[in-house]
C-alpha cells in the first residue's frame, strides 16, 4: 500500500496515521462508527417488529420475504456503482448521501406501516407501497457500507486491515444491540415509533458527517480502473459472501415467525423477545469484532474458517433450544460466528486490490452481501411455510459447505495484478 498515511506514524485503534493526522482520523472514525451504528439500529428494530406488524396488517410471511428481497435486489444492483462513485467523487459525499437517503426512505416506510395498521389502505396496497419505499432505500442507502469501508481501507495498512474493518463491524454490532433496547423502550408508544426514532438519529448524523467528516487521502488517478464482478481476484470472495449472507438473511427474516409460533407469543411479546434475541446476537458480534479481532488481529482466512463452524453450531442450537433463554444463547453463538465473518470477507477483498480500487472492490462485496438478502428472505420464508425447521437446516448446510470450500481458497492472498 503506497498511501502516505500508512507508511509511517502511529496506530489509532487499528488505524495507521501520521501523528499530525491523528486527530482528524479519530474524528473520522467517530463519525463513521456513529453513522453505521444508527444504520444498524434501524435494521435491527425493523427486523424485530416487521413480522408482527405484517401479521396485524394481514400480510403473509412470504410477503415480508418479497419486501426484503426487492430491497436487497436494489442494493445488489447499486452497491458496485456506489463503490465506483466513492472512488471518483470521494468517500464523504457518498457516505452522507447514503445515510441521509436511508433516513428519508425509512421515514416513508414507517408512514406506510402506520397507514396499514390504521386500515387506511388495503393490505395489497400497503404491500406495494412498502416494496416501493424499501426499493428507494436500497438504491440510495447502498452507498453507506462501501464508502465507509473504503474510507477505512484508505487509512489502514494491510496488516491492520482486518482490525480496521472489524471496528466498523463492531459499530454495526453496537447499533444492533441498541436497536432492540430502543425498540423495547419505545414500543409502548407504538410499534412504528422505534423505526421513526432510528431514522431521525440517522438524519442527524448525516448532517454531522456533511459538516465535519474530512475526506481521506487515497490512491490518485484520473479514473480508477474498471473492476468487474468477474474479476479473478474477487471471485471466490463473492461466492463465499453470497452463501454467508444468504444464511444470515434467512435467520433474520424467519426468526420472528419461528419464535412467535414456537412459543405461542403475542405480537407485542414477539417484538420484545425477538428484540432481545437479536440484541444478544449483536452483542456476540460486538465481542468478536471489538475484542477477539482487535486483540489477536487474525488474518482473513482465520476469521472466515473460524466463523463458519460457529454459524453452523448456532443454527443447530436454535433448532434444538426448548425454551426462550436457550434460544437466546443459540442466537449468541450464531452472532459470534457472523461477527468473525463480516470483517473476514471485507478484509479478504480489500487486501487483494490496489488503493485506487478499494471503493469498487468493497462495493462489489456489498453487492454480494445484498445478493444474499435477495435469495435468503424469499427462500427462507417459503421454506418456513413448508416446515418451520427447514430454513435453519438450510443455514447449517450452507455454512458447512462454505467452510469446506474455504480450504480450496487462499483467503489471505496478497494483492495481485488483474
Amino acid at each position: 500500500m503506497t498511501d502516505d498515511t500508512q507508511t509511517s506514524g502511529v496506530s489509532i485503534d487499528g488505524v495507521d496515521a501520521k501523528p499530525t493526522d491523528a486527530g482528524g482520523h479519530r474524528l473520522a472514525y467517530g463519525l463513521l462508527i456513529s453513522g453505521l451504528m444508527a444504520f444498524s439500529m434501524g435494521q435491527t428494530v425493523l427486523f424485530a417488529v416487521l413480522g408482527p406488524i405484517a401479521r396485524e396488517i394481514e400480510l403473509r410471511e412470504t410477503h415480508v420475504g418479497v419486501i426484503v428481497t426487492c430491497s436487497a435486489l436494489a442494493v445488489m444492483v447499486s452497491s458496485a456503482l456506489w463503490g465506483k462513485l466513492a472512488d471518483r467523487w470521494g468517500r464523504r459525499p457518498v457516505f452522507v448521501l447514503g445515510l441521509g437517503g436511508y433516513a428519508l426512505s425509512t421515514f416513508a416506510f414507517a408512514g406506510v406501516l402506520h397507514a396499514g395498521l390504521q386500515d387506511v389502505m388495503l393490505p395489497m396496497v400497503v404491500l406495494a407501497a412498502l416494496i416501493a419505499t424499501r426499493v428507494a432505500y436500497g438504491l440510495i442507502a447502498s452507498s453507506v457500507q462501501p464508502s465507509a469501508f473504503a474510507y477505512v481501507a484508505d487509512i489502514t495498512s494491510e496488516q491492520n486491515r482486518s482490525s480496521g474493518m472489524a471496528a466498523l463491524g463492531a459499530a454495526f454490532g453496537i447499533g444492533a444491540i441498541l436497536g432492540p433496547v430502543m425498540g423495547a423502550a419505545l414500543a409502548g408508544f407504538g410499534l412504528v415509533v422505534p423505526i421513526i426514532a432510528a431514522a431521525t438519529l440517522a438524519l442527524l448524523l448525516a448532517l454531522m458527517a456533511w459538516f465535519f467528516l474530512p475526506e481521506p487521502p487515497r490512491g490518485q488517478g484520473d479514473r480508477p480502473p474498471a473492476l468487474k464482478l468477474t474479476d479473478a481476484r474477487l471471485r471466490p470472495i463473492i461466492y463465499l459472501t453470497l452463501a454467508i449472507f444468504s444464511s444470515f438473511a434467512i435467520i433474520q427474516q424467519t426468526t420472528a415467525f419461528y419464535i412467535q409460533d414456537k412459543f405461542a407469543l403475542t405480537p407485542q411479546d414477539t417484538a420484545t423477545t425477538v428484540g432481545l434475541m437479536v440484541g444478544g446476537m449483536a452483542f456476540s458480534m460486538l465481542l468478536a469484532q471489538a475484542v477477539i479481532v482487535q486483540v489477536f488481529k487474525p488474518s482473513p482466512g482465520v476469521l472466515v474458517r473460524s466463523g463458519l463452524p460457529l454459524s453452523v453450531l448456532g443454527a443447530i442450537a436454535v433448532m434444538w433450544a426448548p425454551d426462550v433463554p436457550l434460544s437466546m444463547a443459540a442466537f449468541a453463538i450464531f452472532g459470534l460466528g457472523f461477527g468473525l465473518l463480516f470483517p473476514g470477507v471485507n478484509s479478504a477483498a480489500s487486501v487483494r486490490v490496489g488503493a485506487e480500487e478499494q471503493g469498487a472492490a468493497l462495493g462489489i462485496v456489498s453487492a454480494a452481501m445484498a445478493g444474499g438478502f435477495v435469495l435468503g428472505p424469499l427462500l427462507g420464508t417459503w421454506l418456513y411455510e413448508q416446515t418451520a425447521s427447514w430454513p435453519l437446516m438450510l443455514v447449517a448446510a450452507l455454512c458447512a459447505l462454505g467452510w469446506l470450500a474455504t480450504f480450496t481458497m487462499q483467503l489471505s492472498q496478497p494483492r495481485q495484478t488483474n
